[in-house]
């Protein structure tokens, strides 16, 4: 968890640093919201049924967009993403339910993009498409009762397609900004699981998930501009 803060740390400080050169046309964007993530699961329980299903969690990030056409802005973008996952399980004389702990999962998402622009008379409406990476750090199994021990923490990393769509309602020289998002991993690089006994669960994924989000825009040039 602390290497996922550190990281994301020194990539926002990065991000907030270019915005110094070549100052002219830069936006920076900071937001967050709900997301829904996707996995696959396997459930092995000849005691119980057991089922495991996503939890809404949060994800928060920020933009650099730099403005290359009238209408085009290409992005520069770090997210951190948390993923809860819901487990339940149902015996003869028995139920248990956990909405948060189940196979969480931390992730940071890193992609460049392009971004087109449709001006409005009172707002802007944007799509935008990127590429990037998806890393994960966390072991590989989260049930330490099991009989298998945890194994060690490792980093991994996979590709992601992503697309958003959103509006702008401009404040002052800044704007508001609210959006849907939608990420795409393209390998199953998440392989978790856990076994007691007869029981046997396992959990795949990719990184994907849908988002709302809700963010403000701030226009850099003010911030430098001479006087």
């Amino acid at each position: 968890m602390i290497n996922h803060r550190l990281n994301f740390l020194i990539v926002l400080l990065g991000l907030l640093s270019l915005s110094s050169y070549g100052q002219d046309n830069f936006n920076i964007e900071v937001y967050g919201g709900p997301s829904y993530s996707y996995f696959n699961s396997e459930i092995i329980s000849p005691q119980s049924n057991v089922t495991l299903s996503s939890n809404i969690s949060p994800h928060l990030g920020i933009n650099l967009l730099k403005k290359v056409a009238p209408s085009y802005q290409v992005s520069l973008q770090a997210e951190y993403l948390i993923r809860y996952v819901r487990y339940q399980e149902i015996g003869p004389d028995f139920s248990f339910d956990n909405n948060r702990n189940s196979f969480q999962n931390k992730f940071g998402n890193f992609s460049l993009g392009l971004r087109r622009v449709w001006e409005k008379e009172k707002y802007n409406v944007f799509l935008q498409g990127s590429l990037g990476v998806v890393m994960d750090r966390e072991p590989r199994s989260f049930f330490s009762s099991g009989n298998l021990p945890p194994e060690p923490t490792k980093t991994n990393f996979s590709p992601i397609g992503r697309i958003e769509a959103g509006i702008q309602y401009p404040i002052k020289n800044n704007y508001l900004i609210l959006g849907i998002r939608h990420q795409q991993g393209f390998n199953n690089f998440e392989n978790l699981g856990y076994e007691s006994g007869s029981q046997q669960l396992y959990l795949t994924g990719s990184g994907s998930y849908t988002g709302l989000f809700v963010g403000f825009g701030f226009n850099t040039d003010t911030w430098f501009r001479k006087k």
